[in-house]
């Protein structure tokens, strides 16, 4: 009687197939494991391994395109899980699981089809006779080929469905545009449609920051802040003089937020929408105009709706010029305060910058 003992064998199948030109691995490889029990001997081994490599040989000449690779024999073969959790970190597809047992004169050869998950997908028996002659028991390599060519099928369907199934959910989640963008834009020219005019046609103020969030496609949202010096003109009723007249700022704070469509396209992104924001506007001490104590210097409402267009440059880098059309504050002048009231509107202005940058995150 042989002592127990365990024999680890590996067989590699790796099989390439071209789908419209390019070239997919649906099977990936395949690994053959043998264990059996004391009771077999080594004649029992070799006349068991004799029959499945020529079955071996049979599939390996239908299916020129298999190689075949052995492999080390570390690997503990009791465990299925270790077996199938070896299998996967190969990226293989599954694996043969040969069990020989004996009973009486007869071996006992189960062959056990698993995937890289440790699922058993088949299993087949082989009642081999000890004292058998392959030339008169031709049977047996026949069965084993067929029951191996079906299992190698098997394998093939199920890599191939799970490369679908996966290629499905990857372009279900797959997100083919950023997730937040920064914007920073200047150099823009203002159009009144009134008397008010600039001696300069185009100005470095404002300077404008974005923060953009697309959570969804086709809509963005988020917050922006704008910073004007000497470059904006509001038109006030003087209560003293019965008359309008124009006061040049010194210095505006707007800030606000924004939210509208968002179109992407391969070299350049297109959006519009509405800005929603509040003015901050600075008087300096040198005027004799002041600000009231209540909301009507502090809470100035304003909407603009926006026009943006990014041409990408370079990679997440891009060119962006930027257009709205936006309402501005009637202000007021009384007992030497200059404010307005909350929606009290002057007309629109038109603005348009040329020069700024984005980045794509």
């Amino acid at each position: 009687m042989l002592k127990k003992y365990k024999i680890l064998m590996f067989l590699c199948f790796s099989v390439f197939t071209v789908f419209n030109g390019q070239e997919v691995d649906y099977t990936k490889d395949i690994y053959i494991i043998k264990n059996f029990t004391e009771e077999i001997t080594a004649e029992n081994n070799i006349i068991a391994d004799y029959f499945f490599d020529l079955a071996l040989e049979k599939t390996l000449n239908e299916h020129k395109e298999l190689r075949v690779i052995k492999n080390n024999e570390s690997l503990e073969v009791t465990s299925i899980k270790q077996i199938s959790n070896y299998v996967n970190i190969n990226n293989a597809s599954g694996f043969f699981y040969i069990m020989l047992n004996k009973n009486k004169s007869f071996i006992i050869m189960d062959i056990s089809l698993y995937n890289n998950f440790g699922e058993m997908l088949s299993v087949n028996q082989f009642i081999l006779e000890e004292k058998t002659e392959v030339e008169t028991n031709i049977e047996y390599v026949d069965s084993m080929y067929n029951y191996m060519v079906k299992c190698v099928e098997l394998l093939k369907t199920k890599s191939a469905l799970l490369k679908r199934t996966k290629k499905i959910e990857k372009n279900k989640t797959k997100r083919d545009f950023p997730y937040i963008n920064i914007y920073l834009n200047a150099v823009s020219s203002k159009i009144y449609f009134d008397n008010r005019t600039n001696s300069k046609i185009f100005s470095f103020f404002p300077v404008s920051l974005f923060f953009s969030f697309y959570p969804v496609k086709y809509f963005e949202t988020g917050l922006f802040v704008k910073f004007d010096f000497d470059d904006m003109i509001y038109k006030y009723y003087d209560f003293t003089l019965n008359d309008y007249r124009y006061y040049h700022t010194t210095f505006n704070l707007v800030y606000g937020v924004f939210f509208g469509g968002s179109f992407f396209f391969d070299i350049y992104h297109y959006s519009l929408g509405l800005n929603l924001y509040n003015i901050f506007y600075y008087l300096p001490d040198s005027t004799e105009f002041k600000k009231t104590e209540d909301y009507r210097s502090y809470l100035l409402p304003q909407i603009s709706f926006y026009q943006r267009l990014d041409i990408k440059i370079f990679k997440i880098i891009n060119y962006s010029i930027y257009f709205i059309i936006k309402t501005i504050p009637e202000f007021f002048y009384k007992d030497k305060y200059f404010y307005s009231e909350p929606f009290k509107y002057d007309f629109i202005v038109i603005e348009f910058s040329i020069l700024g940058f984005s980045i794509n995150l």
